[in-house]
């Protein structure tokens, strides 16, 4: 494992893998996610919370955004929203990830890429993402 470092951000993981960009305000979650991700190869880098998830992205390129639903001030449909609006980030598959069903959420079906629901199981996690790798326009 190693840290890859571009524009200021790091990453860490296998250099060769994925970039997954996790958003996620519970600090004892980010970390397991950051943790499991890198144990199945991918390349991490977390943050508790992005409201300016536009610019992050367009600076760190992430292959994949794993993102909680409810962030301080703002919900991940709303960023995920942002993110399709511009031509740099619109092709960056997002997976939201939330306690509440998703039936009982404000999600439209375009509001994410894939849905997870907390608590998940890590194959089902690790599975969601290799599907959305894999349908990837990127």
């Amino acid at each position: 494992m190693t840290t890859f470092e571009r524009s200021g951000f790091a990453y860490q993981g296998d250099i060769n893998g994925k970039k997954i960009l996790v958003i996620e305000d519970d600090d004892e979650l980010r970390s397991v996610l950051a943790e499991i991700l890198m144990i199945n190869g991918f390349q991490v880098m977390s943050l508790a919370y992005a409201l300016d998830l536009v610019s992050i992205a367009m600076a760190v390129t992430p292959d994949l955004i794993l993102l909680d639903y409810l962030l301080p001030g703002v919900t991940g449909a709303e960023l995920y929203a942002n993110l399709k609006k511009q031509p740099a980030t619109a092709a960056i598959p997002v997976v939201i990830c939330s306690a509440y069903d998703r039936m009982a959420m404000p999600l439209a079906n375009d509001s994410c890429d894939a849905f997870i629901a907390k608590p998940f199981e890590t194959n089902d996690l690790i599975g969601t993402i290799h599907a959305c790798l894999h349908s990837s326009k990127r």
